[in-house]
Formats: C-alpha cells, sequence, structure tokens
C-alpha cells in the first residue's frame, strides 16, 4: 500500500513525472483517489478475514502524553511538505526545507534531540543510501538504453497489437503479465521504468492516454512484488510470520484483489483519475469500485457481515455481483451492469436474511 500512497509512491512519482513532463505534485494529487479505494479495499478485506476466522481486535492502550508531544514533530514537517509542493516549488527544495525544519524541531525535545554522534551516523546512513541509488540508476540506465536503441518498445507494440488484433481488453491483459514478469524480484522504481518502456507504448499504440498508461505500468510494477513466481515482499513476509511461502503469496493476492483491477479501471475509465477536479461519471466510477470491492471481498472470503459464513453457491452470488459491477467499470458504462450487480447482491441478503430467520425459528421450535 504504501507504494502507490502519495506523496512519495516508492520514488516512481518523480519518475512518472519526468516521463509524462508534469509537475510531481500533479502526480501524487492523481495518485490519491485510487490509493483511497486501494486501501479501503484492503481494510474490508482485513475486517472480513478476522471476522471469518474470529480474531478478536487487541485493545491497546494509547499514550495521549506522548501522543500530543511527539505529533507536532511529525505534523508540522509533512504539513510543510505538502504546503510546499502545492505551491510549485521545486521537489529539492521542499523536502530540503523541511529536513531543516526536522532537525530544528527535534531540538526542542530530550527525547528526540540527537547527539553529535547520531548527527554524524545519519549523515553517514544518508550518503550510503544516496550512493546506492545512484548505482541503481545507472544501471537503469544502461538496461533503458538496450530497450531503446534498438527499438525494442516499438517492436514489442507492433508484435502484441498484432497478436490480439488491436483487441484493448486482451491487450492489456498481455502488458500486464508482461508487467507483472519484467517487475519480478525488482525494487518498484526499476520495474516500473522497465514497464514504462515495453509495456506503456503497447497501449499508446492503441490510443490509451499517456496518464492512464503510466498508472497501469505502475500498479502493476508494484503488484509484482506479490504475485508468484518470485513475490518478494510476499517471501520477506512468510519469513516474519514463519509460514509457508506459497500460501503467504496467494493471501496477500486476495487482500490486493482490487490492485488487480484498478489498472485496468485506469484504462478503461480514466476518469478515476481526475482527482482533485473529479467529473460526475468520475465520482459514479469511484462510488461503483468502492461497492465493488465489497462484493469482491464478500465472495473471496465467504463471509457476509450480519449473516456469518457463505456456502460455495451464496459466494459465487457475490462474486458474479461484483463482476457485473467490473463490467461497468471495464467494459460499458452502462447502468444495466450496475442494476444486475446490486439486484443480484440484495437478492443474495434477503435469501440469507430468510434463511437465518428459518434456523431460528426451528430452533426455538425445537427447544419448545
Amino acid at each position: 500500500g504504501g507504494q502507490v500512497t502519495p506523496p512519495i509512491m516508492a520514488a516512481t512519482a518523480f519518475i512518472m513525472a519526468a516521463f509524462l513532463g508534469v509537475p510531481y505534485i500533479d502526480i501524487a494529487l492523481i495518485a490519491v483517489l485510487p490509493a483511497v479505494i486501494y486501501y479501503a479495499s484492503v481494510a474490508f478485506s482485513v475486517y472480513l478475514l478476522a471476522r471469518s476466522k474470529n480474531i478478536l481486535p487487541p485493545r491497546e492502550p494509547v499514550n495521549w502524553h506522548i501522543l500530543a508531544r511527539r505529533m507536532p514533530l511529525f505534523a508540522i514537517v509533512v504539513a510543510l511538505l505538502i504546503v510546499l509542493l502545492l505551491q510549485r516549488y521545486s521537489v529539492g527544495f521542499a523536502a530540503g526545507i523541511s529536513v531543516v525544519t526536522l532537525v530544528v524541531l527535534s531540538l526542542f525535545q530530550k527525547e528526540t534531540r540527537p547527539s553529535f554522534k547520531d548527527a554524524l551516523d545519519g549523515c553517514k546512513r544518508g550518503v550510503e543510501i544516496a550512493a546506492s541509488i545512484a548505482v541503481l540508476f545507472g544501471l537503469i540506465g544502461l538496461i533503458a538504453q538496450s530497450v531503446i536503441t534498438p527499438g525494442l518498445g516499438i517492436k514489442l507494440s507492433l508484435f502484441i497489437t498484432g497478436f490480439t488484433h488491436g483487441n484493448l481488453v486482451v491487450t492489456l491483459f498481455l502488458c500486464m503479465v508482461l508487467c507483472i514478469i519484467l517487475g519480478a524480484g525488482m525494487p518498484t522504481a526499476p520495474a516500473y521504468i522497465l514497464a514504462a518502456l515495453t509495456a506503456v507504448p503497447v497501449m499508446l499504440s492503441l490510443g490509451v492516454a499517456k496518464l492512464p498508461a503510466h498508472f497501469f505500468a505502475f500498479y502493476f510494477a508494484v503488484i509484482s512484488a506479490l504475485t508468484p513466481p518470485v513475490a518478494t515482499a510476499s517471501l520477506t513476509a512468510s519469513r516474519i510470520a514463519n509460514a509457508n511461502w506459497m500460501a503467504t503469496s496467494l493471501s496477500a493476492m486476495r487482500l490486493a484483489a482490487v490492485g488487480w483491477l484498478l489498472p485496468f479501471a485506469f484504462v478503461m475509465s480514466p476518469s478515476i483519475l481526475g482527482f482533485p477536479h473529479m467529473t460526475t461519471q468520475g465520482v459514479i466510477v469511484t462510488l461503483v469500485m468502492l461497492v465493488a470491492t465489497l462484493f469482491l471481498g464478500v465472495g473471496l472470503y465467504r463471509f457476509l457481515p450480519g449473516f456469518g459464513h457463505l456456502g460455495w453457491p451464496e459466494s459465487m452470488v457475490a462474486f458474479i455481483s461484483f463482476l457485473f459491477l467490473a463490467f461497468y467499470i471495464i467494459v460499458s458504462p452502462s447502468a444495466v451492469f450496475i442494476g444486475a450487480g446490486t439486484i443480484l447482491f440484495a437478492g443474495l441478503i434477503v435469501w440469507k436474511r430468510f434463511h437465518k430467520g428459518t434456523e431460528l425459528g426451528n430452533a426455538k421450535g425445537t427447544m419448545g
């Protein structure tokens, strides 16, 4: 989730801004709404998983005194950074002023005041990180030239569009596979750059706008970190949890299921990328997307809040309801799809309510 969340977006926001020739802050603002949809979907999936497994949330007391003392150190710096970026100052200037402000504010409290040794260690780590990033992007430059110089992007575009006969949905599916394969085992930034150099030209050749095409490539570059057979993020998580790698990867894919739908929505319903200047269609697509993720979660986890566990036929009804809304987003913005999906899911709720009432009545009759 942090990889797709502004303002940093795993450093790809800066790279995407350079590719598109637009200010960085525009990319960060556009990315807000998709990130909100992603987090809302994941949060609901975690809720369904916890309820279906009867996992009770832990209660942790909050130390409001510490929170009140430490909050200004975080809030002031982040607010300053955002304001400077919104005022169209350069990223370097905004970051530099924010770092200086952070250092000054940290001096006012004993708990956060760095010693001279800590300051030197921090500078050393900063230089090491900067050097590693410089080397990484130097290598990416070599890879990029190896793709650009022989015209691999153009050749790949001609091959894929010829294979799919110009069918956009099939082409997007192949671009998805390409982004995931190229991003396997790589950090987000280089994975996105490779996807931008190979998959994006394919989409552009079919008339897809630059912004949706780049967001499509970016999201699947992130998704590649939890997709088998490499799934580096899932591998790390499985080691932390001492769990099976493949089971962890499949569970991660289920939790992040909306991440597979969002990129297609970017291309087929680009109004979802209109934040903060949303159109009526953009608002409708966003609401449909949120409802679709709820239907999908219920189908995947076979649990309906208020009614308990679902059988396989019932979970398939929820999944089909999701497909209707997905067709609205990806295939055609027809109200018929919204109506069909909503009515079908409402029928599932009525069925569960009737079934639950029947079970309660039978139980009371048995007790009597």
